[in-house]
């Protein structure tokens, strides 16, 4: 429905906010953005959706707040970092499954980040700005999916 896609979107700005704050690589900022980001998870409508969807949004959901949670209380950066990337993961699964409220995002992608791993991240922009390693290595990155 409109009313959750919509509702997902509001979360989506919280992340950004969260992305920001790691991408200037500031712990503080990123715990009370983890919170903002949690807190707007918890306004999103479940009852909207029904079925498989809603099973699959409450898999999601569980993932969202139990690495929000991480990156809320943590006052290490690189964790908030580690954390952030399963959060990543969660919110591109909701956001492959249910769509977005007419608006474009960008899946990014880092192929160094988590150990030569890589990891994924959302942005309302194409320009990489690197959540992972802040000023280090900001453009260090590449578009890969653009959802809408």
């Amino acid at each position: 429905p409109t009313q959750f896609k919509s509702e997902l979107d509001n979360s989506v700005v919280s992340y950004i906010i969260l992305k920001d704050a790691l991408v200037l690589t500031d712990q503080s900022a990123a715990n009370n953005a983890a919170a903002t980001f949690l807190e707007s998870l918890s306004t999103i409508d479940m009852t909207l959706i029904k079925g498989e969807g809603h099973m699959y949004w409450m898999e999601q959901l569980k993932s969202l707040q139990s690495h929000g949670e991480k990156i809320k209380n943590s006052t290490d950066i690189e964790e908030q970092r580690n954390q952030f990337d399963f959060l990543s993961q969660a919110m591109i699964n909701s956001m492959k499954a249910f769509g977005t409220d007419n608006k474009t995002y960008y899946v990014q992608y880092c192929p160094m980040a988590k150990g030569n791993q890589g990891a994924d991240w959302i942005a309302t922009e194409n320009q990489i700005r690197n959540p992972y390693f802040g000023d280090k290595m900001m453009k260090c990155g590449s578009v890969k999916l653009e959802l809408n």
